[in-house]
């Protein structure tokens, strides 16, 4: 292999005269495998790709990244691990290295059949090449390929009031990764047809979206059901969690907030303010307070050994403790619309509404929301403390057919059998509840080389905009540096689906070479078959 070439051999190719030794470009290969990780990790998946075949009996999930077993993927997992249908199945789960990870994989030690792999390591790859079943609930990895015959699972991760996609302020750069993961997907999971619609809209999959959606609800919800407070409560001690199961839980689950996913604003003061105020109001001895920081938050919070004995890890079942929670306290997170057939108070603490609507946008205003609204904490914790100190308050303070409202508008199917009916779509054949997208306009595709501010950018920037979008659906493919393509993409009628390419090129050291020494010295396909890089070129398509 390439990668293996001694310094010496590595030393006297770099020598060479570039353009004319082949073994210079190789060797030029061969150290970005030994000092970038990034290409490692691409070199790895490519070889993975073409070495193993694919394996029909192997499912493997991922949720938030390798964040834990959790999510719609572990509902899933939860059902086909006792499915009988499937006791010859082997799961796989992608779990990153934190301080929980022992413990995740200890639960599993009389589960021959279940793997924990971590993210970005040779094995990773391996799996993602062989799984026939790959089930995720956010996005596969930029550099991730999907093989002739891989089925993906997009199982998303909640129902949404803020906005997505092309939606957000910065859309048709951010949306990137999730488009190129939506064309690969075949399954799409959808609570409802509100979220089938955003979906639509949001991420304008209406005319190019090649594979089916499923819309009966969502498989973690199931969880939720008939939850066991002793299991739940030995789980949140085995995290580090002070959790006294004698007492009713308040829940505080705010969202993320920032300009960017991956650089959210982290304030734990506010954080213990919120807890110091709201259990100033209660009765501590009946009530406790916990925080669910969301998934990036808490990340971060980690980094920062900011983490304290009352927040909840990323890696606790969301909806497991969900079915214990007596009151929830939230904001625009997702999380309240699965709390919702549990039919228990749910609070909104938003002192923050006009700047996050400007800055994010929504999909619904207040008055859609299906409890009380606060934007101060001390009327906050006054209203909480009325529902902890008297159960008939509830009534009182409630809108319940609005409640009712909202159970059948974002959670119709939630009815603790949504995995089954998942199943049966996916694994055997089951129509009942899949849905499509599709409409009946001419499809075109736009693409030039590179986006310049040049001439060629700006008459096809004029022709598109000059089209007809009710007889044309159409999409450009944008490829440039993402300071001018942020600019660029602004001058293109909205009604344009941009996609923007993403990720470095996927290919081993030698191909690396091989593309690399071709292109120096235009050879074709036709003037030397055995060197030109094919594969490469028909997996880059493909990703």
């Amino acid at each position: 292999m390439a990668n293996e070439l001694s310094n010496e051999i590595l030393e006297k190719a770099l020598n060479e005269e570039p353009n004319k030794d082949f073994n210079h470009y190789l060797a030029e290969s061969t150290l970005k495998y030994k000092n970038s990780m990034d290409f490692k990790t691409r070199s790895d998946f490519y070889d993975a790709y073409y070495k193993y075949p694919l394996n029909d009996k192997m499912i493997m999930y991922e949720a938030f990244f390798g964040r834990g077993i959790t999510g719609n993927p572990a509902g899933l997992f939860y059902y086909l691990l006792e499915d009988e249908r499937f006791k010859d199945y082997t799961h796989v789960w992608s779990l990153e290295r934190s301080e929980f990870r022992s413990e995740i994989v200890r639960k599993y030690r009389d589960h021959p059949n279940v793997i924990f792999v971590e993210p970005f390591t040779l094995d990773y790859s391996m799996y993602m090449a062989s799984a026939k079943y790959i089930i995720n609930n956010v996005t596969m990895q930029n550099y991730f390929i999907k093989k002739p015959g891989q089925v993906l699972i997009n199982t998303w991760h909640g129902v949404t009031m803020k906005h997505l996609g092309y939606d957000t302020p910065d859309g048709n750069i951010e949306v990137d990764n999730t488009i190129r993961n939506f064309l690969m997907t075949d399954y799409l999971l959808s609570p409802a047809p509100f979220m089938t619609d955003v979906f639509r809209s949001a991420y304008k999959l209406d005319g190019l979206f090649p594979g089916k959606i499923i819309e009966t609800g969502y498989p973690r919800i199931d969880s939720m059901y008939n939850a066991d407070r002793r299991k739940i409560a030995d789980e949140l001690r085995e995290f580090g969690v002070n959790y006294d199961p004698t007492k009713k839980m308040i829940l505080y689950a705010p969202t993320w907030r920032g300009e960017k996913y991956g650089r959210a604003e982290v304030d734990i003061d506010a954080y213990n303010h919120f807890i110091e105020v709201v259990g100033s109001h209660i009765d501590l001895s009946e009530y406790q307070i916990l925080f669910k920081p969301h998934q990036i938050v808490y990340r971060q919070l980690m980094q920062k050994k900011q983490l304290q004995d009352n927040f909840i890890p990323a890696v606790v079942d969301t909806n497991r403790l969900l079915g214990i929670v007596d009151i929830l306290v939230s904001d625009y997170s997702s999380i309240f619309f699965d709390f919702l057939v549990t039919k228990r108070p749910i609070f909104f603490y938003i002192p923050d509404l006009e700047e996050y609507t400007e800055q994010r946008g929504l999909y619904m205003t207040p008055d859609d929301l299906p409890g009380p609204i606060s934007t101060s904490l001390d009327e906050l914790a006054r209203l909480v403390s009325r529902v902890a100190a008297s159960p008939s308050a509830y009534n009182d303070m409630f809108d319940h057919e609005k409640y009712d409202q909202a159970i059948k508008k974002y959670a119709p199917y939630d009815d603790g059998h949504v995995s089954e009916r998942v199943v049966n779509a996916i694994f055997f054949g089951d129509k009942t509840h899949i849905t499509y997208y599709k409409n009946d306009k001419i499809k075109l595709l736009f693409h030039t080389d590179s986006c310049l501010k040049n001439g060629i950018s700006t008459a096809v920037m004029n022709l598109m905009n000059s089209l007809d979008f009710d007889k044309y659906d159409v999409t450009f493919y944008g490829i440039g540096k993402t300071d001018f393509l942020r600019e660029y993409f602004k001058t293109i009628d909205p009604r344009v689906r941009i996609l923007k390419r993403i990720g470095a090129r996927v290919c081993n050291t030698e191909t690396d070479a091989r593309i690399d020494f071709c292109e120096a010295n235009s050879i074709t396909e036709e003037d030397d078959p055995d060197l030109f890089p094919r594969d490469f070129y028909l997996t880059e398509f493909a990703r």
